[in-house]
């Protein structure tokens, strides 16, 4: 394998670990990091001729832009219930 490979190889591995800290930290970031890096993987798969990398890293792709909307999805939803708790622990202290 040539140098390009191997360097897109550990740039893939550099975005990968870092999304890994990142998702473990509860940061979005980390799934957006997570793709580049399989994007990268993908890259190396096609030079190096492995379509089990290929293949793996489309998918792993696949589920970070899952995890990235349901992340959303789940953030929004505790938005509006820390909003509708706020607006129902005002009236209830209101009454008292």
């Amino acid at each position: 394998m040539n140098i390009i490979a191997d360097i897109i190889g550990w740039v893939g591995n550099i975005f990968f670990i870092a999304g890994a800290i990142l998702i473990s930290r509860k940061k979005i970031s980390g799934f957006y990091n997570n793709a580049i890096g399989n994007l990268f993987y993908v890259f190396f798969g096609v030079m190096a001729g492995t379509p089990s990398i290929v293949i793996l890293s489309v998918f792993l792709i696949g589920t970070n832009i899952y995890g990235i909307k349901y992340w959303k999805k789940n953030k929004r939803q505790d938005m509006l219930a820390k909003k509708y708790q706020r607006r129902d622990y005002a009236k209830i202290t209101r009454n008292n």
